[in-house]
């Protein structure tokens, strides 16, 4: 699986800004803080405080040492340029991908 590291901006930030489809996304937490994971919506609704667990956030919780596995997208492949992490500004986040044949 290839991989990248992505480090969490100001305001929620791509995973990735380069045109890459995949069919599987796994996102490990290696930070000291809880993240959130999701799509474009992640960028407007979610604050600092929800990313780090509080209930508001929208998208996916990560805790410390944590990851999340997307599992085979069954909606066929996406663009890693659709989705954003958002948490503390300055954690480096790592990530995995399935690319699409």
């Amino acid at each position: 699986m290839p991989c990248g590291q992505v480090t969490i901006g100001a305001s929620a930030t791509k995973l990735q800004s380069s045109s890459q489809r995949v069919m599987q996304l796994v996102i490990q937490n290696n930070s000291a803080h809880a993240i959130r994971v999701g799509d474009s919506p992640l960028v407007s609704t979610t604050t600092p405080a929800s990313a780090n667990g509080g209930t508001a956030g929208f998208g996916i919780l990560v805790g410390v040492g944590s990851n999340w596995n997307s599992g085979t997208f069954t909606s066929g492949a996406q663009q890693l340029t659709q989705w954003y992490v958002a948490g503390t500004n300055t954690d480096v986040i790592d990530y995995q991908y399935t690319p699409e044949d």
